[in-house]
C-alpha cells in the first residue's frame, strides 16, 4: 500500500476546510479509499458554532450501513503555507474510531527529515 499517496489525498481534502487548522481524512478498505472527510466549522445557532473533526466527517460521509472492521484511516494536517504538521487523533476520535471498528490509524507527524518518516502508524 502506498501510504504517501493516501496522505496526499487527505492533504487535498484538508484544503476544503474553512478552519485555520486544515485536516483531511481518508478511510481505506483493502488499500482503496471508501470515504474522504475534512474538518468543518458551521453555524447552527446565533450564539454557538459547531465543529466536526475530519475523522468523524469521514465516517459520516458513508451514508449507508458499512462494516468498518479491518479498515484503516489516514489523517493529515497542513498549515496555510502547505507545511505538513503533526496530526494524531484526539482521545474522543480514537474512542469513536475504535467503536466503529477501524483497525489502524496513520497520521502525519510533520515533514520528513534525516531518516524520519512523514507518518506514524498506530493500532486502535
Amino acid at each position: 500500500m502506498n501510504i504517501e499517496r493516501f496522505i496526499d489525498i487527505a492533504l487535498v481534502a484538508s484544503l476544503k476546510s474553512t478552519h485555520r487548522v486544515k485536516i483531511g481524512a481518508v478511510l481505506l478498505r483493502h488499500g482503496k479509499p471508501i470515504s474522504i472527510g475534512w474538518n468543518k466549522v458551521g453555524k447552527t445557532h446565533p450564539r454557538s458554532k459547531w465543529f466536526i473533526h475530519a475523522e468523524l466527517d469521514c465516517l459520516l460521509g458513508l451514508h449507508q450501513q458499512v462494516d468498518y472492521s479491518g479498515t484503516t484511516m489516514v489523517i493529515a494536517r497542513q498549515n496555510r503555507q502547505g507545511c505538513v504538521l503533526y496530526c494524531q487523533p484526539c482521545e474522543q476520535c480514537k474512542v469513536t474510531l475504535k467503536e466503529y471498528g477501524v483497525q489502524k490509524v496513520i497520521y502525519t507527524v510533520g515533514l520528513p527529515f534525516k531518516g524520519h518518516n512523514l507518518y506514524q502508524l498506530t493500532a486502535i
